[in-house]
């Protein structure tokens, strides 16, 4: 066999590799979701079906599709804040506006509903606070987790207990909120700064249909940090009041 069939044996065996990998990608990913399908997702959980949540688990690709979207398609806080006092303008204003009033995403419609954030706002208009002293705090905003379905007292629960945990950018504040063996619904905060012990942590669970608050104090100092604690209650009796979904708000107090 000369050099050049050599070549050419080459070539085509390499074509056939790149044409099974190809077949082999594609029916891998047919059941894969659309960007434009992703993106709905994102904007509106209560849009997902079981099938969908059921291929999540199970497809790194679009586990990693959902995960850059939720990372890029949202404005940032300080956006969210300058969109209520009314001071944005150009092409942020359009797409802060766009993707409130024609996207209605969930999680930020939902945001600019913050108790603790309104009431900056209103310190803010009043000269009280200023925009500068909300950036230095840290700030966890979780993305919008949905609850599960109720279940009739007498039906076996064969669900996991809910979990959620959310942290800061700067993993100075860590939020977890779960169902606890007892059936309550616990908010634990965490902190690896020893010297926030005594703190507080202004806490939102804000709900499709209900917000609660708490104030969570750091009262336990260990070697790895602080951390608080609260107890809203009964899960089964919170969740409907919560409604179909819910996201984590928190915020160092000052």
């Amino acid at each position: 066999m000369t050099e050049r069939e050599v070549m050419q044996l080459l070539r085509a065996v390499h074509k056939l590799d790149i044409e099974e990998q190809e077949k082999r990608i594609a029916t891998e990913r047919a059941n894969c979701l659309p960007f434009t399908r992703a993106r709905a997702l994102v904007l509106d959980p209560t849009l997902w079906t079981e099938n969908e949540r059921s291929h999540l688990d199970t497809c790194r690709y679009c586990a990693r599709l959902i995960e850059t979207i939720e990372r890029n398609i949202h404005p940032s806080l300080r956006a969210l804040f300058l969109w209520q006092l009314k001071k944005l303008s150009g092409d942020e204003a359009q797409v802060v506006q766009y993707h409130l009033e024609s996207d209605r995403c969930r999680r930020c419609l939902r945001l600019t509903q913050s108790l603790w954030l309104q009431g900056l706002v209103e310190a803010v208009k009043t000269g009280q606070r200023t925009l500068a002293q909300l950036e230095a705090l840290p700030i966890v905003v979780s993305n919008t987790t949905p609850l599960p379905a109720p279940v009739p007292a007498f039906a076996p629960k064969l669900r996991p207990p809910f979990h959620i945990r959310s942290e800061s950018q700067d993993g100075s504040l860590v939020v977890t909120v779960r169902e606890t063996d007892e059936g309550e619904l616990v908010a634990y905060v965490e902190t690896p700064n020893r010297e926030l012990f005594g703190r507080k942590v202004n806490l939102e669970l804000l709900g499709e249909r209900e917000t609660l608050t708490a104030e969570v104090t750091f009262d336990f100092q260990h070697e790895r940090g602080c951390v608080g604690q609260h107890s809203f209650g009964q899960f089964a009796e919170l969740a409907p009041r919560l409604g179909r979904d819910f996201q984590v708000f928190a915020v160092l107090t000052e």
